[in-house]
C-alpha cells in the first residue's frame, strides 16, 4: 500500500524536475542568444535563481529581488503583487524564478525577474481565478524590468524577452508531457499585452506554432457585491498552435469610464466585445470571485485604449535602501 501511495508523489517530483530543467536549459540559450544580437552588452545574462550557489549568495539575491520589486514598480497596484519576502522564499522553493542580470561596475545587478508557478488542481473551482481540473496549469507571474534611469544606458526588450524565455521553456515541457500556459492581466494594462504579443510575433516567425488569446476573465466582489478591482484578463498561450479562436479584430476602449463606477464601466466593456460560454461563482473568505469563460479571441489583434482609466493608485517604494531590507529582517 506504502508503495502505491508514492507513486504519484514521485510522478510529481519527477515532473517539477522536468520543469525546472527546461527552463535553465532555456535560461543558457537565451543567454547565448541574447549576447549574439547585442554583443556590446555581453555582461548580461538569464538565469534560474535556484542555479545561485552559496548560502551567502543566495540570501544576498534573496534580498536584491525584494529591493527590485520593491524600488522599480511604481505604477497602478492592481497591475502587478509585489511579492513579500515570505512569498519569495515559498516562490523559491517551488517555482523557477527567472533572473535577469548585468555585472555593473563589479556588482550583479537585477534588470528583470519573472516567475513560472505550477499547479495541478484536483476539483476545478480549487483556483477560482482560473477553473480547471487535472491539467497542468503554468503562470507567468510578477514580470518586471529595470526602471529606465536618465544617467544609465537603456536596455530595450528585456520584458519581451522574459515573456518569450518562459513561452519557450514551457514550449519544452510540452513535448514531454501537456501543460496549459496562462498570464493573468489587468484589462488596462496595456504594456504587459503589448510585450507578451511581441514575445509570441517572435517566436512565430521562429518558426514556432504557438498562439495567444484571452480565454476569460474574473472580478473579485465584496460582501456587499461590489468590484474591489478591475477585471482581469487570463491570457493564455496556445502551445499546440490548434485552438480555435476568433481572428477579427477586439478593441477594449475604456476611454468614457466613468470615475465614480469604473470598474463596474470596465466590466461592461468587456462585456459588450466578448461572448460568454460559461460562469464559474467561488467563494472564499470574505470575497465572491466570478470567472467568465469566454469564446476565444486572439490576443494579438486586441487594442486596449485605456486612457486615465489606470492614473491614481500608484504605489510608492517602502524601501529607502537594500540595507534598510537586511536590518528589517
Amino acid at each position: 500500500m506504502e508503495k502505491e501511495k508514492e507513486k504519484p508523489r514521485r510522478r510529481n517530483e519527477i515532473f517539477k524536475q522536468t520543469i525546472f530543467n527546461c527552463f535553465n536549459k532555456e535560461m543558457e540559450v537565451q543567454t547565448k542568444e541574447f549576447i549574439k544580437k547585442n554583443p556590446d552588452e555581453s555582461d548580461i545574462r538569464f538565469y534560474l535563481f535556484q542555479t545561485i550557489t552559496g548560502k551567502q549568495a543566495l540570501n544576498d539575491m534573496l534580498f536584491k529581488v525584494i529591493y527590485f520589486y520593491d524600488k522599480n514598480f511604481i505604477g497602478n497596484r492592481d497591475f502587478i503583487q509585489i511579492p513579500n519576502l515570505n512569498e519569495m522564499i515559498y516562490n523559491i522553493a517551488n517555482y523557477p524564478v527567472i533572473l535577469a542580470s548585468r555585472n555593473h561596475n563589479g556588482i550583479n545587478e537585477i534588470i528583470g525577474v519573472t516567475t513560472i508557478k505550477y499547479e495541478k488542481n484536483n476539483t476545478l473551482l480549487q483556483n477560482p481565478y482560473f477553473p480547471t481540473k487535472k491539467e497542468n496549469i503554468l503562470t507567468i507571474t510578477g514580470i518586471l524590468t529595470k526602471l529606465n534611469n536618465d544617467y544609465e544606458k537603456r536596455i530595450p526588450n528585456i520584458g519581451k524577452i522574459l515573456f518569450k524565455s518562459s513561452i519557450k521553456g514551457a514550449y519544452d515541457i510540452n513535448l514531454h508531457e501537456k501543460v496549459r500556459l496562462i498570464c493573468k492581466i489587468d484589462c488596462r494594462n496595456k504594456n504587459s499585452l503589448i510585450a507578451i504579443s511581441k514575445a509570441v510575433k517572435d517566436l512565430q516567425s521562429e518558426g514556432l506554432n504557438i498562439q495567444l488569446y484571452i480565454d476569460g476573465y474574473y472580478e473579485i466582489l465584496n460582501r456587499s457585491n461590489e468590484m474591489t478591482e478591475a477585471p482581469t484578463f487570463v491570457v493564455e498561450v496556445d502551445l499546440n498552435g490548434n485552438k480555435k479562436i476568433n481572428n477579427s479584430k477586439t478593441q477594449f476602449s475604456y476611454i468614457n469610464c466613468n470615475s465614480k463606477a469604473l470598474f463596474f464601466d470596465l466590466k461592461n466593456v468587456i462585456i459588450n466585445n466578448t461572448h460568454q460560454k460559461r460562469e464559474y461563482i467561488t467563494y472564499k473568505k470574505n470575497e465572491k470571485i466570478i470567472y467568465h469563460k469566454i469564446k476565444p479571441i486572439n490576443a494579438l489583434n486586441v487594442e486596449l485604449i485605456v486612457g486615465n482609466v489606470a492614473d491614481g493608485n500608484n504605489r510608492e517604494p517602502v524601501l529607502t535602501s537594500l540595507e534598510e531590507e537586511l536590518v528589517i529582517v
